[in-house]
């Protein structure tokens, strides 16, 4: 069970807090990817869309899932689901 965790500066659930524009961006293809393909992207393919490394698409996975937009699990191909 998780808890809901506030932000340290306004006070606001994680999940309310506004998102970058990558972090944005990287949603909407998510978002778009499952729509068109019935299953979740792997961060390969993610990085081959975004055109960037697979460590950055980890640290907009990472956060997105912290500010409880997706959830995923680490080591698990293809386990991202938009919430």
């Amino acid at each position: 069970m998780t808890e809901e965790k506030n932000c340290p500066t306004c006070g606001q659930a994680i999940g309310k807090v506004g998102l970058s524009k990558g972090q944005s961006e990287m949603l909407g293809i998510i978002k778009t990817f499952i729509h068109a393909h019935g299953h979740s992207p792997s961060f390969d393919e993610l990085a081959a869309i975004r055109e960037t490394t697979k460590s950055n698409v980890s640290r907009y996975v990472t956060a997105l899932a912290r500010r409880g937009y997706i959830k995923y699990q680490p080591f698990h191909p293809r386990s991202i689901v938009v919430l």
